[in-house]
Formats: C-alpha cells, structure tokens, sequence
C-alpha cells in the first residue's frame, strides 16, 4: 500500500510518521484491498485536524477528526475509517454485486421499450 503523508501548518516529524504508518499498516492488514492512502495532518487555532482518504477496488472513502493531541485524533480518524470499510464489506458480501442484474432489466432486443404517452 503507499501511504503519502502531508503535513499543513505542521512539521510531520519522524516520530508521527512512524505512528501514521503503523496505523494505516494495521488498516492494510486488515483489508488488503486498499491500494492507497493519502493522510493529512493540520494544525489550526490550536486544534489538529486529520484528513485520512483510502483508495481501495472501487471505493473512495474519506474519514476526518479534530481535536487537541494529534495522536489521539490520528487513532480516532482512524478508528471511524476501518468502521467505514468495515461496513462497505459487509455490505459487498451480504448482497454482492449487481452490476450484471442491472443489465438483464433491460427490454429484449426485439421489442422496443415502452414510451410514455402525453395526454392533453
């Protein structure tokens, strides 16, 4: 997985990097399908604020957290992420993919589909 971490009003020391990709390698385990992760650390009015976006096989998903001690608000942004993914799985295998349904609602080639009649 490769994990880009970026620092905003903030220098991301050695220290927080470590803990980021240990936090996002625990994701990573625990879901193979994520192929990227994009982490964004903040700091503004005395608050951080992570931004942590996953890119995994057909899935988009963005978890953000505030708060005052930065690695509390890493774990917690964390945390509300692997629930995220966590549902998006279950959800994928309890009624698995409808893409090739979808396709057979069509009206078959020889008869063209119904239009609707305006009356006035």
């Amino acid at each position: 997985m490769n994990i880009q971490i970026q620092g905003r009003h903030l220098v991301v020391n050695e220290v927080l990097r470590q803990h980021t990709e240990l936090l996002m390698g625990r994701l990573a385990r625990q879901f193979p399908t994520i192929r990227h992760s994009h982490v964004t650390l903040s700091s503004e009015r005395q608050q951080y604020i992570v931004t942590i976006r996953v890119w995994a096989e057909g899935l988009d998903l963005r978890s953000e957290d505030e708060g005052g001690d930065i690695y509390a608000t890493l774990a917690r942004a964390a945390g509300k992420l692997e629930r995220r993914l966590q549902k998006c799985t279950d959800r994928h295998y309890r009624f698995g993919n409808h893409h090739g349904q979808h396709a057979s609602l069509r009206c078959p080639p020889d008869r063209p589909p119904a239009r609707l009649r305006l009356e006035m």
